[in-house]
């Protein structure tokens, strides 16, 4: 018995420690999300739109390419260089106004997305965030965010709530319900089991039992029962850590991740990244443009 018990300390005291650790870990990779989610926003608002209209002209340049290569017809007359437009054509530039143009839009009008989102109370950014996620050995470790556990300990029942527990396993498990001898037995020995956790108000031991399907034989402790259920709890946890753990890594290696902390650093040198991939790609659109143009015998 005192073995069980002694399992059943050190199971308490790792399923303490391990959901320390989750809370940690869920605000983490809660933080995470949050930030990367307002960069995917602002990337979505000013690069993503850009490169959509400048599909539609890559995508129009391949089509008359296509068209112009084709082998000559039987009379041995070559393709036509004036390429005329099929029924219902619409122009390049216009697809691209029905598709993002908006009511007073001015053509150049591509400013950077100014975010709404504040920053909430003890707010971590994403570069200490990720520093934290691979600090070395013997480095502070995070404080923990954590308000709550989904563990209960024992001394946080009420005792109100423990008498309704108690009342609930003695009117389940009182000898005078059965007048079989031999589970009249096994239910003096539970009954005394269950007047000792009462008494040292084990509310863990109490629903360990309270939690037994109907027709669980009576024959184990509640001890046993207990430290069952605890190994229970433990595994799940260990289970979920891993399960977040691998989330926070997928996170902090991902792409969006990596250009999130290249624009970091381009503005600590004054530079705003973002801009200067919009820029790129509004040179490489007037490029494609003119290359359109030569291939329509515009």
């Amino acid at each position: 018995m005192s073995d069980i018990r002694s399992q059943i300390e050190q199971l308490q005291a790792d399923i303490e420690e391990q959901e320390t650790i989750l809370g940690n870990l869920e605000a983490e990779v809660l933080d995470v999300e949050q930030e990367l989610s307002e960069f995917a926003a602002q990337y979505d608002r000013l690069i993503e739109p850009m490169n959509q209209r400048l599909d539609i002209v890559r995508d129009a340049i391949k089509e008359l390419e296509e068209q112009q290569q084709k082998p000559l017809d039987l009379a041995g007359s070559p393709l036509e260089s004036s390429w005329t437009p099929p029924p219902g054509y619409v122009s390049v530039e216009e697809q691209f106004k029905r598709a993002w143009a908006r009511p007073d839009d001015d053509d150049d009008d591509f400013a950077p997305l100014e975010s709404s989102w504040k920053p909430p109370e003890n707010y971590v950014p994403v570069e200490e965030q990720f520093r934290r996620a691979w600090q070395k050995p013997g480095e502070a470790p995070p404080t923990s965010t954590s308000t709550g556990s989904q563990y209960v300990r024992s001394g946080n029942m009420a005792a109100q709530d423990l008498k309704k527990l108690f009342r609930k396993l003695v009117r389940r498990y009182h000898p005078d319900l059965t007048t079989d001898m031999a589970e009249r037995k096994r239910r003096n020995r539970l009954m005394a089991e269950i007047n000792e956790a009462y008494s040292q108000r084990d509310a863990e031991a109490l629903r360990a039992l309270a939690e037994q399907p109907d027709g669980t034989s009576l024959d184990q402790p509640i001890s046993a029962m207990q430290l069952r259920q605890l190994q229970q709890v433990n595994e799940q946890l260990s289970r979920r850590l891993i399960r977040l753990r691998r989330q926070r890594d997928d996170l902090l290696h991902s792409d969006l991740m990596a250009l999130k902390i290249k624009q970091s650093f381009a503005a600590r040198e004054g530079r705003d990244l973002l801009q200067e991939m919009a820029d790129e790609l509004e040179r490489e659109y007037t490029v494609a443009l003119r290359k359109l143009d030569q291939l329509r015998g515009l």
